[in-house]
């Protein structure tokens, strides 16, 4: 955000407020990170999880496992999930091969000691086998253990001579996370591109971290990005936080509380494009809600700010896409509560920047024919916005382009009207 024209480094500040070849495109949505206890795959870093079959090579689970659930969940409506695993202290699993040759587990967690090896002659070498709850993940023909490459499972450490072995792993322990962890996470967050951040626990201590590090990121660094979270109130007010009321029951019968179908809502949320609301939203395999509310209750979540799931017809539904803005001003008007809309705004202030960062930015002229161009590459950007249906009513004099107070700067005035679903039916019915 910028109040007046005083930035030091080269860049594009937008701010977005309510009121009265190259090719500008709509950018692709569906990026949403989960940080998450696990009890395999790497640690301090994110792995990149774009089809649910990948979980088993990446983080030691098979998707339809209860340890992999709430990614199974937010790949029902996100094209990648970003996991990031907060746990980092716990012991890797091992077991002495040989005098000298030890096998460990890559990753620390308590899945290290479902892994097993075996060794066998194989002429004038050996066969080495990796298992993992005893399917076949790797194998390796070696003459020394020197030869044996790390296989995303398990790697040997010392210089032993190799000889016939039936080895099980042990001693791998998850270790717990900390607030030094979430706030790890969030700093590697910062550097990576993604739509929404959705935290799966109760500590209040890390949701105030979440809601911090959005409006940080939101407000001060021109990266527009949505932060969700559980609550049974809304202590927010603001349009960068969703908050879930109530959580669902899976057909099966597994029960999300509020905090677990965080997952669903971030991904829905990360995957829904500019054109799309997720009001009245179905939820993909569930069969209800784990807390049914009144309709008066439903009204009340709803003026507070709150996502809620009902049932309807035997489905599961997002009763209202809204987040938790509930203090309207003349720059945050009520359209600010419906996410819809705020991913209209945050599409064009992320897009905007980034295509005119790349491409505009100490390249072209800072005179007539310069902001002629910039105008006419906003003009084609605006027009597929309205193509799709995300704005209306969008003509070029909607944009002003004049030179800023610097001789290097840019002012860009741009008028906008983001469209909404119908989301609200009143029909008068006369007998005759």
């Amino acid at each position: 955000m910028w109040k007046s024209q005083n930035k030091v480094r080269p860049g594009v500040y937008v701010n977005v407020k309510g009121s009265k070849a190259l090719a500008m495109e709509v950018g692709t949505r569906g990026t949403v990170i989960l940080p998450l206890v696990l009890s395999f795959g790497p640690v301090k870093q994110f792995v990149s999880i774009t089809d649910v079959t990948q979980t088993f090579s990446k983080l030691g689970y098979n998707y339809n496992t209860s340890e992999m659930l709430l990614i199974k969940e937010a790949m029902k409506k996100a094209l990648e999930v970003l996991v990031y695993r907060v746990n980092s202290n716990g012991m890797k699993a091992s077991a002495q091969v040989a005098s000298g040759l030890k096998a460990e587990a890559v990753y620390p967690g308590i899945r290290g000691n479902d892994l097993s090896f075996t060794v066998e002659a194989a002429d004038d070498r050996f066969k080495v086998e990796t298992y993992l709850d005893a399917v076949l993940v790797d194998t390796q023909i070696i003459s020394t253990a020197t030869e044996f490459i790390n296989n995303g499972f398990v790697s040997f450490t010392g210089s032993g001579t190799l000889e016939a072995a039936s080895v099980n792993l042990t001693g791998g322990t998850d270790g717990a996370a900390e607030e030094a962890d979430y706030k790890e996470c969030l700093q590697a967050a910062a550097l990576v591109e993604f739509e929404t951040i959705g935290y799966t626990g109760t500590d209040d201590k890390i949701i105030k971290l979440i809601k911090d590090f959005v409006e940080e990121q939101r407000e001060y660094e021109e990266k527009k990005i949505t932060g969700v979270v559980a609550a049974a109130a809304n202590t927010f007010d603001y349009e960068g936080i969703i908050a879930v009321r109530n959580g669902v029951i899976l057909a099966d019968g597994t029960e999300l509380p509020k905090e677990k179908a965080v997952a669903w809502v971030a991904a829905a949320t990360a995957g829904a494009q500019i054109s799309e609301s997720n009001t009245f939203a179905v939820y993909e395999g569930a069969s209800d809600v784990d807390v049914r509310l009144t309709n008066a209750q439903v009204e009340e979540a709803i003026n507070a700010g709150l996502f809620v799931f009902t049932p309807r017809s035997g489905k599961v539904v997002a009763e209202y896409d809204i987040n938790t803005l509930t203090t309207y001003t003349d720059e945050k008007p009520k359209d600010f509560r419906k996410n819809k809309v705020i991913r209209v705004l945050d599409a064009i202030n992320n897009d905007v920047v980034s295509i005119f960062e790349a491409n505009f930015i100490g390249k072209i002229q800072n005179n007539e024919s310069g902001r002629n161009l910039l105008k006419g590459h906003l003009t084609e950007y605006m027009n597929s916005m309205q193509e799709m249906g995300a704005i209306e009513n969008f003509v070029p004099d909607d944009i002003t382009i004049s030179r800023g107070t610097d001789k290097d700067a840019v002012l860009i005035t741009l008028g906008v009207q983001p469209t909404d679903t119908v989301d609200k039916i009143y029909m008068n019915v006369e007998v005759k």
